[in-house]
């Protein structure tokens, strides 16, 4: 029940007490306000909302000052919002240990997947320098690998690193 409803269900409580206090009738009630019976009831079964002549033409009839009103039907307003707290607290409970599973496998694939990600760091920095040294031994010892060379050959080993950690993404994603 959203907030305004709550509103109207607690002013309809206010008036029917007050027309309780008043052993008036609906008609009559309606009559001494200025409004139709069927509005009246609207107003105390929680339809509608009262408007700021209507609170002040009840509260004069139920010998209360507006203030006065106001502040019962806030009050019964914030029990109802207590209750709802209270309800969704209970409820939220119940969530939290639906969720604890799904929250650990959560962390279990972040862990796996880190994990992955590092033997593939590992992987490729090994291949890097392993194929930096084939580079160096593949050479004559008088012609060795610019820095130029060197750098070109890591980005392209860098550029597959990229390529096989999508291939494993996608091959997680699928799963």
């Amino acid at each position: 029940m959203d907030s305004l409803t709550k509103y109207k269900k607690a002013f309809g409580e206010a008036l029917k007490v007050g027309r309780d206090m008043t052993n008036l009738t609906v008609d009559e009630i309606a009559e001494r306000i200025g409004i139709s019976p069927g509005t009246y009831r609207n107003l105390e079964s929680g339809q509608r909302v009262p408007l700021v002549n209507q609170i002040e033409g009840f509260a004069e009839l139920f010998g209360v000052t507006f203030d006065d009103l106001l502040k019962v039907v806030m009050s019964s307003w914030d029990k109802k919002t207590e209750d709802d707290i209270k309800i969704l607290k209970e409820e939220s409970k119940d969530i939290c240990e639906y969720i604890k599973p799904v929250l650990k496998l959560d962390h279990e694939l972040r862990e796996k997947w880190k994990k992955e990600k590092e033997e593939i760091s590992t992987k490729a920095t090994k291949l890097a320098e392993d194929l930096i040294q084939a580079g160096q031994r593949y050479h004559t010892p008088n012609k060795y690998l610019t820095e130029d060379d060197i750098y070109e050959l890591s980005e392209q080993i860098m550029a597959l690193v990229d390529l096989r950690v999508k291939q494993v993404l996608r091959k997680h994603k699928k799963d």
